[in-house]
């Protein structure tokens, strides 16, 4: 039997162990189901990751370990490369028997047969121990008989063998649905003064402040569309809303 999340609008489900010739992990919201294996892995056996939402598969590659965060309406991969050998692409094989994948700007949107957005993998990025970051990435999507998908990410190779890089490198691909009642509830993202042409909506973490690496001064912003509507005799008496920090390039932070 597979591993699987709880109780969340998005089912996930994770290989106990992966053998290169099974499906690693899915993804189903409603009727639409979305397969995704890494091609051409070594057979690795799914353990405990880094928090109580996360299955870790060791040594996929050589000195790469694959990661699987679930949340309730995404679900975040971390590629971690422990110690750069070369290898900079990373194929996967993708199946729907409903729903058809088509790349966009670096961005793979899923479609249903009406033409419907269900899915989205946003351009991914990649980040050092430093939290130096790099977007510089190719995006390959090629129809196969099976029928499949081939999903190709390939990295920078320069930025991944600077000597400054400190590893381990992360590479940080993420899967979200578009259909969960999470997502039709909020809405956020940010922005950074280096790319202003630039949004990531999809990105799993928002950015605030000064940052290392590429981003420059970075902004957030939170949209809440479902609100009830509120009349002139209605009155407020609470309102909360909770954000934690993951990380921070400073010793002190002020929030």
């Amino acid at each position: 039997m597979p591993l699987r999340n709880k109780a969340n609008d998005l089912s996930l489900r994770f290989a106990r162990q992966f053998t290169g010739n099974n499906k690693l992990v899915s993804l189903q919201i409603n009727n639409n189901i979305v397969f995704i294996s890494p091609a051409d892995a070594a057979t690795s056996r799914a353990e405990a990751g880094s928090s109580a939402a996360s299955v870790m598969y060791r040594n996929l590659y050589p000195e790469i370990d694959f990661e699987y965060i679930a949340d309730n309406d995404f679900l975040k991969e971390n590629i971690i490369i422990n110690k750069y050998n070369g290898k900079n692409s990373f194929s996967f094989i993708v199946q729907s028997p409903q729903l058809t994948p088509e790349l966009r700007d670096n961005e793979i949107y899923f479609l249903d047969k009406d033409g419907a957005e269900v899915f989205v993998m946003p351009a991914p990025y990649m980040y050092d121990q430093a939290r130096e970051e790099s977007n510089n990435f190719t995006v390959s999507l090629e129809p196969r008989p099976g029928p499949y998908y081939l999903l190709t990410y390939t990295a920078e190779a320069a930025w991944l063998a600077d000597p400054a890089r400190i590893y381990p490198v992360v590479i940080d691909p993420v899967v979200w649905t578009l259909q969960s009642s999470a997502y039709s509830q909020t809405r956020d993202t940010f922005v950074d003064s280096n790319n202003p042409d630039s949004t990531y909506k999809y990105y799993a973490y928002l950015k605030t402040g000064h940052g290392s690496g590429s981003r420059g001064i970075t902004r957030s912003y939170i949209m809440f569309p479902t609100l009830p509507e509120i009349n002139a005799a209605d009155e407020i008496t609470s309102a909360e809303l909770y954000l934690w920090q993951s990380w921070t390039t400073a010793a002190t932070v002020t929030v």
